[in-house]
């Protein structure tokens, strides 16, 4: 419940922000790099991949046949690349250098890691607690990526469409969190 009010905070600041100093301003805005918000991004993302690492070692203690286990270090690292271009912008770095968005790059890749984490939840994976959070979190995070791209040719949509994009993606990825670190209490328990 705290992680869910201090987005909310994020996210009413975002709007206080323009009223005050530049400097309060760069604290809070939800568009700029090296500030309170995008330090909590990038925590939460991190969270999903040290949670995913404890689910898999967790998981080969119970269940060594299982040959799914292996699916969670890759989830774990594609969280923490996630947590790391979050906190450095690899994203924004891909944009300046090439004259090229971002997303014609990590759209490719952001859908097939979509189907192969979609088809080990459905198919695979027998927990549906846990289907529902990762796949809900990642559909809603994806949301948060997806509107920002559909709202960067309305200029005068600018700090809603921040807003939207970055609260989708903290609330996705807490959905995440939120399931995973269930798994890791039901693996603890078990």
């Amino acid at each position: 419940m705290s992680l869910i009010l201090i987005i909310f905070c994020f996210l009413i600041m975002n709007f206080i922000s323009y009223k005050c100093s530049a400097e309060t301003r760069n604290l809070f805005d939800l568009d700029k790099e090296a500030n309170l918000p995008t330090w909590f991004s990038s925590i939460l993302l991190f969270s999903i991949a040290f949670a995913s690492m404890l689910i898999y070692f967790l998981g080969r203690r119970t269940d060594k046949k299982s040959s799914w286990k292996n699916f969670w270090p890759g989830f774990s690292i594609l969280f923490c690349f996630l947590s790391l271009d979050e906190a450095v912008g690899f994203h924004e770095l891909i944009s300046s250098t090439y004259n090229f968005n971002w997303i014609w790059f990590y759209a490719p890749l952001g859908g097939l890691f979509f189907i192969v984490v979609a088809y080990f939840f459905e198919y695979i994976n027998k927990n549906k607690d846990l289907t529902n959070h990762i796949l809900g979190g990642i559909t809603i995070y994806a949301l948060g990526i997806l509107t920002s791209e559909i709202l960067n040719s309305y200029p005068e949509f600018f700090i809603i469409k921040t807003a939207i994009e970055e609260g989708l993606e903290m609330f996705g990825a807490l959905f995440i969190l939120t399931g995973s670190l269930q798994e890791v209490n039901r693996l603890m328990i078990n």
